[in-house]
């Protein structure tokens, strides 16, 4: 199955290093596998194969010294340098704080997804709320993933409460989708993806509700749902 990669592995010398599969919890046969990752060795190369990333040579690393750290996040190391999947960290592990799962601080800077490092006042960063883990700040501008949200204002954009509350009902892709505002305008986040402005007219009566588990924004004129507008009469 890893054809493309034939003439770089030394297959006599190729050796399964450790394996994490996570089967299927939902339906009787439970067939096949939601995420894994497989390291493999040979006297040339360390490659991953993983949900995270294609089969790839995990660049620079040195197959006789390289130890996997953390299976299930993608950490390896050769002892010379530190890894996440098929990429050589821009830092050592031991020097990073964690803040969540996207962003982590290293010395005086601040990098998403490990590798891309965010151009951010560092002592002032922090995330918006724990709900929305790449929605970012500080002093002077709002950061989805490590790209500035041009326009948005720091100080005054927060998300809908009843979007994000801890104690708030089940809405359909609830996980990813939620809607915010600043002083200026709304936005529609799906985290995975985009952050959407939305240029209401009615900004302060701007809010969520859920109705038969579907998550909808409102203002004076409008339904919004997933971000799309519609009059509010053809809801």
């Amino acid at each position: 199955v890893y054809s493309k990669m034939y003439d770089q592995i030394d297959f006599p010398t190729l050796k399964v290093l450790e394996v994490e599969l996570k089967p299927y919890n939902e339906g009787p046969d439970n067939h096949g596998f939601e995420e894994e990752n497989i390291y493999f060795v040979d006297k040339n190369h360390v490659y991953v194969n993983s949900y995270m990333c294609e089969f790839s040579i995990v660049s620079g690393a040195n197959p006789n010294t390289f130890q996997v750290t953390d299976v299930a996040k993608g950490f390896g190391t050769d002892g010379d340098r530190d890894f996440w999947y098929s990429d050589v960290l821009p830092y050592r592990l031991r020097d990073a704080e964690t803040i969540n799962d996207q962003y982590v601080r290293v010395n005086n800077r601040i990098y998403c997804g490990y590798l891309t490092q965010v151009e951010c006042d560092t002592d002032t960063f922090e995330i918006i709320h724990p709900r929305v883990s790449n929605i970012a700040r500080d002093k002077n501008h709002v950061f989805f993933k490590n790209d500035i949200i041009e326009g948005a204002d720091a100080a005054t954009f927060q998300f809908l409460e009843a979007c994000v509350a801890q104690d708030r009902p089940y809405y359909s892709d609830g996980d990813i989708d939620f809607y915010a505002s600043d002083n200026k305008r709304a936005y529609f986040v799906s985290t995975p993806f985009l952050i959407k402005p939305i240029n209401t007219k009615s900004l302060a009566n701007f809010h969520f509700k859920i109705i038969d588990d579907e998550g909808f924004a409102f203002d004076d004129q409008y339904v919004y749902t997933r971000g799309r507008r519609k009059k509010r009469n053809l809801l």
